[in-house]
């Protein structure tokens, strides 16, 4: 009978952990997630509740010797990252050197580590951005991101380990929490057709983003991670688009009146505007492609509200 591997998934309660998870179930991996909420355990499944110190995943480590770890727990939300600061800095940054300290050991280091990276660590640009695109972020959460995608490189080029940046950019599901933009903007049109008054209210229209399926996503970091070379990749759709043709292309499909969308005053110091994603190398390096394009998810994401019961 074959012995099944076990894979690691740091924040394996949130969106990417669960595509993630139920991805490498299919695949015959048995699954250790951790949470700083709770624990439990099924079939081939086991969550554990734990603070992310290093005694803590060290343990954890020790105890069930995964031969993959992906790291996708933090606050990750800018926003958020103005209020809490120092909670997503511990968030990234602590628990990212964390694993790094564990792996660089001898009896560690043929596990494979992904790291996720975020579109928040570039620059703004009107060029297309690829992974040797200038890192300048402009948010305490991009900082983080940044120092840990740093980290990441570091340690891989002086110990010679297998760790990986998956630079991941927009991406969402119908497990989105509702601050995030397809999610938010599904949820108040799901409003203004029950209460016809109702607004959605929105910040600066002119952004541009690149969004995709999360469970496309988290297929594009198994395949990295399974490469034989450690490499950075971006993953994204290589398709870009701005939040004001989102924001009608929801209402549109939703049938809600573009009147109902107001959009606060422009920000002229907005610094972050456009930022379009080049998949070109993850293409050339995988047979990964994403399936779903945003017009599918966007309908699948209108689906799941309708389903959500009042």
């Amino acid at each position: 009978m074959e012995i099944k591997k076990t894979v690691l998934i740091a924040g394996i309660t949130g969106q990417d952990g669960l595509y993630l998870s139920k991805l490498l179930i299919n695949k015959n991996y048995k699954i250790v997630g951790l949470s700083t909420r709770y624990s439990s355990k099924k079939k081939d499944l086991t969550i554990i509740k734990t603070n992310y110190s290093h005694k803590s995943l060290n343990e954890i480590i020790k105890k069930y010797k995964p031969t993959q770890i992906y790291n996708l727990t933090a606050i990750s939300e800018p926003s958020i990252s103005w209020i809490k600061p120092k909670d997503t800095f511990k968030s990234i940054i602590d628990i990212t050197l964390n694993f790094l300290e564990i792996i660089k050991h001898k009896k560690n280091k043929k596990i494979k580590f992904f790291n996720a990276s975020t579109s928040e660590i570039f620059k703004s640009s009107k060029k297309i951005l690829n992974e040797d695109s200038f890192i300048f972020p402009t948010n305490p959460y991009g900082i983080a991101k940044s120092a840990a995608h740093f980290l990441i490189s570091a340690y891989r080029r002086n110990y010679k380990i297998f760790a990986i940046n998956g630079i991941f950019f927009n991406h969402d599901s119908p497990n989105r929490d509702k601050r995030f933009l397809l999610k938010y903007l599904i949820s108040e049109a799901k409003k203004v057709q029950n209460n016809k008054n109702h607004k959605i209210i929105l910040n600066d229209p002119r952004p541009i983003r690149d969004f995709g399926f999360a469970g496309d996503y988290m297929e594009a970091a198994y395949k990295i991670l399974s490469k034989a070379k450690p490499q950075d990749f971006i993953i994204a759709t290589g398709r870009s688009i701005s939040v004001r043709k989102l924001a009608k292309q929801v209402i549109r499909k939703m049938s809600v009146s573009s009147a109902t969308i107001k959009y606060k005053k422009k920000n002229k110091d907005y610094v972050n505007l456009i930022k379009r994603a080049s998949i070109k190398k993850i293409q050339k390096n995988t047979t990964w492609k994403p399936k779903v394009s945003l017009e599918q998810l966007i309908l699948m994401m209108i689906k799941a509200e309708d389903n959500i019961q009042p």
